[in-house]
């Protein structure tokens, strides 16, 4: 994985650098906004776009074109998640046996709001209620999509056939492109996101995402635990005299500001 880091919070650092000496992460450093002005989001008021969203995105197909199969983009609250295949590997080995001539997957979005829980409190766990960040187990309301509503999708390209990207799809490339069906994988999107007028009776319930709870729950925990942030966690609760817990705190990485996402790599 590979991460280009604008800035970030103390309790991001350490997770960062646990991956990281365990050789599963690089860290590129991206301090883009202490040269030129960059605009958030879509406001187009900067000199570059989003922290430099598109030249990111280039870059990282480059400097993986030698090294990976595949390369996975998206933000940091999104997973590619697989509905038929135990892992990515398995579905793009499948896709691909299936289209030979297809170098771009789409995958579309479906937004997860952090706002809303599920009832059953099953992952409602003691031990990260001081956590900094998101618990992604107790998200399993998403936002319906329409036939008509606009789809946004995020991508897995074979970087060796990829001439210029634009954000989240490419622009010039040898090969095909393959909309994924969503019964075979979708991205999942975690994220405080206005329903606007809709309320909890209006949203779909998605479960796939417990399909990973034995896994995930022992594996957070170790790496919690290894990055010393329950300890500290345990710490600043001792010392805290009404809410309990700490506040999130808001991280800048790749191209956009997003929050501690507990999902392993």
């Amino acid at each position: 994985m590979v991460v280009y880091n604008n800035s970030c919070g103390p309790e991001m650092e350490k997770v960062l650098q646990y991956y990281q000496k365990e050789h599963s992460l690089d860290i590129i450093s991206w301090p883009i906004d202490e040269y030129i002005e960059s605009d958030t989001e879509w406001s187009f008021k900067g000199q570059v776009h989003n922290y430099g969203q598109l030249t990111i995105m280039n870059d990282c197909i480059y400097r993986n074109m030698d090294l990976s199969r595949y390369v996975l983009l998206a933000d940091m609250e999104q997973i590619i998640v697989p509905y038929k295949h135990a892992t990515l590997p398995l579905l793009l080995k499948e896709l691909q046996n299936q289209n030979s001539d297809v170098t771009e997957f789409l995958f579309e979005t479906h937004i997860h709001p952090i706002s809303v829980s599920d009832d059953e409190g099953r992952f409602d766990l003691p031990e990260w209620k001081s956590v900094p960040g998101v618990n992604i187990l107790k998200h399993v309301y998403k936002i319906p999509v329409g036939p008509d509503d606009f789809k946004s999708t995020k991508m897995i390209v074979n970087p060796r056939a990829i001439k210029q990207s634009a954000v989240f799809y490419t622009l010039h490339k040898y090969g095909e492109v393959l909309d994924v069906p969503n019964d075979m994988a979708r991205v999942l999107q975690f994220s405080d996101v206005e329903l606007g007028g809709l309320v909890k009776e209006n949203l779909m319930i998605d479960y796939k995402v417990w399909d990973f709870g034995n896994q995930l729950v022992p594996k957070i925990n170790d790496i919690l635990s290894k990055s010393d942030i329950l300890q500290a966690s345990d710490h600043h609760k001792k010392h805290q005299t009404t809410t309990g817990r700490i506040s999130s705190q808001k991280t800048k990485f790749k191209w956009g500001t997003g929050k501690l996402f507990l999902w392993p790599v």
